[in-house]
């Protein structure tokens, strides 16, 4: 685990200790200016600020050298890989990319290790999630390194665990949900279940339309993955969402989570409205996100196997495996057991754990 900035090998950097703490500096071309920051994470945050100021490895016509992190980051941002992403996974992946960037700068990419790429993930140690989000890019962008021109041949940031960061976000208290369902109104109402009844996220639900609405289903494209999915209505949300229309019928609208005007609701509008009806209703600290954890948990629990959820929730089947965590234990198990009472195998405790055939045989004869 990284203790001091040091031991990222960074350039220019030199340190003094005075009454027991030690005070990084950034030195170069008879300039020495203090790296300030609290944190590994803001330590590094700064080197990077400063070291960008500098026309670091730039050749003759000003171009970043070709083979260092930069000429790298700036061509895997020009690639197809890059483009192909969903509009948020854009926005993400760009921003943890320049942050390897401003880190390693002129550095080669075939002079990077798998320790100092584990030292950068453990700068943002504070901030796991970040960590395991930056680590994620930065293999994406090295596997991209190793696709072209033969940069390297061997990504040193794989097979680099994650940070532990819990559970996550939390699905809602079942008691909770149920006060919801009588206590929320208006957009927050409606974005409440299609949330809780398509799993999908904040911002997919702001973007539903009723065009999209096609004999019992909906279209969705998510923005982060950029999958296309066609969704089942479940028949508790169809019925919220014929009375939605028929309250609405007067005004012309496309949105289905929209302003009073029939105007679509901004990210920051909705977060707004839901701020004011979570401190109405007794909702603070429950997360809008959690309710795409209970619409996992509630399909897992209804027996759905993980590559169905999948397909409503657009996951990962690790995804999917990760937000089951939760799913009620006591509930199945008893469902485990009443299948193995109600199955067609001879009664009795051990035989009912056989499985027919020649196995079986053996096993009344043994016995």
């Amino acid at each position: 685990m990284t203790t001091s900035l040091a031991d990222l090998k960074l350039p220019y950097i030199t340190s003094t200790k005075a009454k027991g703490k030690r005070y990084f500096y950034y030195r170069r071309g008879g300039v020495k200016q203090p790296i300030r920051g609290e944190t590994m994470a803001e330590l590094v945050q700064e080197y990077g600020r400063i070291h960008a100021t500098f026309s670091t490895g730039k050749n003759a016509t000003g171009k970043a050298a070709h083979g260092s992190v930069e000429w790298l980051v700036t061509e895997y941002l020009k690639s197809p890989e890059y483009k192909r992403l969903g509009e948020d996974a854009t926005y993400e992946y760009r921003y943890y990319a320049d942050l390897f960037r401003d880190i390693f700068q002129s550095t080669p990419v075939d002079q990077l290790t798998f320790k100092l790429m584990r030292q950068a993930r453990d700068g943002f140690e504070a901030t796991p999630a970040k960590a395991n989000n930056f680590i994620k890019v930065v293999r994406r962008v090295l596997n991209y390194a190793i696709q072209i021109e033969e940069v390297i041949r061997f990504n040193p940031a794989a097979g680099m665990k994650k940070l532990e960061t819990g559970s996550g976000w939390k699905a809602w208290p079942k008691d909770k949900l149920a006060e919801a369902h009588d206590k929320l109104t208006g957009s927050s109402r409606t974005a409440f279940y299609l949330a809780l009844y398509l799993g999908q996220r904040k911002k997919d639900v702001l973007r539903m339309r009723w065009d999209q609405i096609d004999d019992g289903m909906i279209q969705v494209r998510q923005s982060k993955t950029g999958k296309e999915l066609w969704l089942p209505l479940h028949p508790f949300l169809a019925e919220e969402l014929e009375r939605v229309q028929a309250e609405r019928a007067a005004i012309n609208t496309l949105s289905i989570v929209s302003r009073r005007d029939g105007k679509q609701l901004t990210k920051g509008g909705f977060n707004r409205i839901w701020r004011r009806q979570q401190a109405a209703h007794g909702f603070k600290g429950l997360q809008f996100h959690g309710l795409r954890r209970n619409a996992v948990n509630a399909m897992l629990e209804a027996g759905c196997e993980v590559p169905e959820v999948a397909s409503i929730t657009g996951q990962s089947f690790e995804m999917v495996a990760h937000y089951a965590q939760e799913v009620d234990q006591k509930m199945l198990a008893r469902r485990a057991m009443n299948k193995l009472k109600t199955s067609s195998a001879k009664p009795g405790a051990k035989l009912s754990i056989i499985d027919g055939g020649k196995d079986k045989q053996d096993f009344e004869k043994a016995s």
